[in-house]
């Protein structure tokens, strides 16, 4: 009887991993206020996604010291205000299969190649859908700093 309530207490709290990705650095400025105006997301929804090696978006100003981790940053405008996840599936891990958000319905991140879908509405990036669900992996999240005099923001994984 011990042996298992022992079991049933270990396996019914699942933690999600949300940093199996975790390891790539990333680090976006969009502190000007005209390059958030330009790049940054205005309303709640508005969502950009950011790859410095595909050079998207397109004429934005990368520099030497721009990184967007694996397969590049989804910066979304959520209930919970401006949230940053890595792109790449957690599931797949590789930089190839990228989520994106779709905004004809409700704001799910989903993708491509194994059709999870992850919560990026409400600012969790948790497995809402498909293999995500039985792997307990999340979006990894990024830090989102807001620079109160330049009104813009600063995305980093640090």
């Amino acid at each position: 009887m011990l042996i298992l309530l022992i079991i049933i207490t270990f396996t019914s709290c699942e933690k999600v991993d949300n940093t199996s990705l975790k390891g790539y650095r990333v680090d976006i400025d969009l502190r000007m206020k005209s390059v958030w105006d330009t790049y940054g997301c205005p309303g709640l929804g508005d969502w950009r996604y950011f790859n410095r090696a595909k050079k998207l978006p397109a004429n934005f100003p990368y520099t030497a010291n721009s990184y967007t981790g694996l397969g590049g940053v989804i910066i979304f405008y959520s209930n919970n205000g401006i949230v940053a996840f890595e792109a790449a599936c957690p599931v797949e891990r590789k930089a190839d299969y990228v989520v994106a958000v779709d905004d004809k319905g409700n704001y799910d991140a989903v993708c491509p190649k194994c059709g999870s879908r992850y919560d990026v509405f409400q600012g969790t990036g948790v497995a809402l859908s498909g293999e995500a669900i039985n792997r307990r992996v999340a979006l990894n999240r990024y830090n989102v700093y807001y620079d109160k005099t330049t009104y813009g923001y600063r995305i980093t994984s640090f």
